[in-house]
């Protein structure tokens, strides 16, 4: 949805999905298209060592360091609150991320994340691209190997 066809919430939302949704689909030029060129990114809640500011290339190339890895993930992003400010939209929204790493002696090892973003947009030639991605974890479930295996996978191939 481009930016001014439909409310904002409703842009906020297409925008947010479509951003997970090329990454759980591993479309990186989709990813791409979701990102401002220059992005603030905050996991420290995940193990990062510090909030990073970067290029969107920059940041999906760290992206597949871990998603190139894995067999499967499913983001699900609910419950958005889209706050309008003068020149960008405050987005929170909660999110359970599934994570999936198959091995010939566990099938389906799993890792569940979830707790909520706190994103900011602008619009960029029409349409919403991400200019910050802060994640929040609340809670964690299963094997948390399971992403320390995916980047050692990822970088073999």
């Amino acid at each position: 949805m481009t930016a001014g066809t439909g409310s904002l919430y409703e842009q906020a939302r297409e925008a947010k999905h479509r951003y997970v949704w090329a990454l759980d689909c591993r479309d990186w030029a989709g990813y791409r298209a979701s990102l401002a060129d220059e992005l603030l990114v905050d996991f420290r809640s995940l193990g990062y060592k510090s909030a990073m500011t970067l290029s969107a290339d920059g940041w999906i190339a760290q992206v597949r360091k871990l998603m190139d890895g894995l067999d499967a993930s499913h983001h699900a992003v609910c419950n958005l609150v889209v706050d309008p400010e003068p020149r960008e939209l405050a987005v929170r929204s909660y999110v359970t991320a599934q994570h999936v790493l198959r091995t010939a002696d566990q099938p389906d090892r799993l890792y569940l994340i979830a707790g909520w973003y706190d994103d900011r947009m602008v619009e960029v030639d029409g349409v919403w691209k991400l200019t910050q991605i802060v994640f929040n974890q609340v809670w964690a479930d299963g094997d948390p190997a399971v992403m320390t295996d995916a980047v050692r996978r990822a970088a073999a191939s």
